[in-house]
């Protein structure tokens, strides 16, 4: 990590410039509160009398406040070691609050470190809304890979749109779980709604039917269209012993034959 600090001289006229804009806290060694300005009392809702002369810690969850990596990184502010980043914290009454800050270590004449100044800017808006397009992104990724009963012990499941490597996470876990339930033996993995296929994309259908012959089912993969052939022969991969079929009409004909059902 960079090493960056102040000296008392240059903290006093970074601290007057930086008062009015942003939030500023500063903390002894230990990590206890020795004052704090209106901006960053404001966003944590608490007031200097609240605060003052407890530990950083109070601002914290309590399984990282009690975590050996907060205890580093107290450790490396008290060694004169400058921190930035985003940050989650808490303030009055659990109050979560996301802050872009930095931890400046204060030093005396002789470069010893004396005390910790925080500068940090409010970016809780901002990250409310990054998470959730998040969760929207997972919904929509999670309707859009449907798992269907068709028989006893056969599930299809059509795969629609892109396919990259956090989608597939999500379909193989669910995949995985449907096999539990419905104690599938076969599974119709069908990718005609799958509008290109890579050597990414192929590698990732490969782990699924890895994965469920794991659990002791069957993995059949159709809707390959000529073009997607191609692409496969072109990039060079080889399927391997992944039972494939041109269309879902096949597959679930072949399906039924393998576990020698009976249609009435």
């Amino acid at each position: 990590m960079e090493t960056e600090n102040l000296s008392l001289e240059k903290y006093n006229a970074l601290l007057n410039a930086i008062n009015k804009s942003q939030g500023v806290i500063e903390f002894n060694l230990d990590g206890n509160i020795i004052n704090a300005n209106d901006n960053f009392l404001e966003l944590m809702n608490y007031s200097l009398n609240d605060i003052k002369g407890k530990h950083h810690s109070i601002f914290c969850e309590n399984s990282y406040s009690k975590s050996e990596d907060y205890s580093k990184f107290w450790e490396k502010l008290r060694s004169g070691l400058f921190n930035s980043g985003e940050f989650k914290r808490l303030g009055k009454n659990g109050k979560e609050v996301y802050i872009q800050a930095t931890y400046n270590p204060i030093l005396n004449s002789k470069g010893i470190p004396t005390k910790i100044l925080k500068i940090a800017s409010d970016v809780t808006e901002q990250k409310r809304r990054e998470l959730q397009i998040a969760r929207q992104s997972e919904m929509i990724m999670e309707m859009s890979t449907p798992i269907m009963q068709l028989f006893d012990n056969i599930l299809l499941l059509p795969v629609i749109g892109l396919v990259d490597s956090k989608r597939v996470q999500i379909i193989m876990e669910e995949v995985l779980q449907k096999i539990l339930d419905y104690q599938a033996k076969i599974l119709i993995l069908d990718i005609q709604g799958v509008p290109a296929v890579d050597s990414a994309v192929a590698n990732h259908l490969i782990k699924i039917t890895k994965a469920t012959r794991l659990m002791g089912c069957t993995c059949i993969v159709t809707g390959i269209s000529p073009e997607i052939s191609q692409a496969l022969v072109s990039l060079g991969i080889d399927l391997g012993d992944i039972e494939t079929q041109s269309t879902l009409k096949e597959g679930v004909r072949k399906s039924i034959s393998n576990l020698e059902l009976k249609i009435n």
